[in-house]
C-alpha cells in the first residue's frame, strides 16, 4: 500500500491510494497484516489470477505491485473505513469467495476515486 500512495507518474504524485484509506492502514498495519491470509491466494486457477492481474490488480509503471489478497483488502478498507473489524470481516468473506463485489467496487474501493 505504501508504493501505491507513494506513487509518482511523470515526477507528480499520482497516489493510487485515496488519503483516507491510507490514513485508516496506517493506524491499523498490524492488525491487517495478520489478517491477511496469504494462502489464499492460491486458490486462483490460472485463468481467474490473469484475469485479476489484466483488470483489477493495481499497477505501478505497468507492473502488478498489489496481490490478490491485498485488493480484497483495500476494497474492504475502502468500503469500512474506519470500521475495522468490519472490514477484516467482508475482506474474510471475499477471500474465502462467499461473495464478490462488482467491478466498480473492485476497481475503485480504496482508490482516489470510490
Amino acid at each position: 500500500m505504501e508504493t501505491l500512495y507513494r506513487y509518482v507518474d511523470n515526477g507528480e504524485n499520482a497516489a493510487l491510494i485515496a488519503q483516507d484509506v491510507y490514513d485508516v492502514i496506517q493506524a491499523n498495519k498490524q492488525t491487517f497484516d495478520d489478517a491477511i491470509v496469504d494462502k489464499r491466494d492460491w486458490d486462483y486457477d490460472f485463468f481467474g489470477y490473469k484475469t485479476l492481474e489484466r483488470a483489477y490488480l493495481l499497477k505501478v509503471h505497468g507492473k502488478v505491485v498489489e496481490r490478490p489478497q491485498y485488493m480484497m483488502m483495500r476494497v474492504a478498507i475502502g468500503i469500512h473505513k474506519t470500521d475495522v473489524a468490519s472490514a477484516i470481516d467482508t475482506y474474510n468473506l471475499l477471500s474465502e469467495k462467499v461473495y464478490t463485489h462488482a467491478t466498480p467496487t473492485l476497481f475503485n474501493a480504496g482508490t482516489k476515486k470510490p
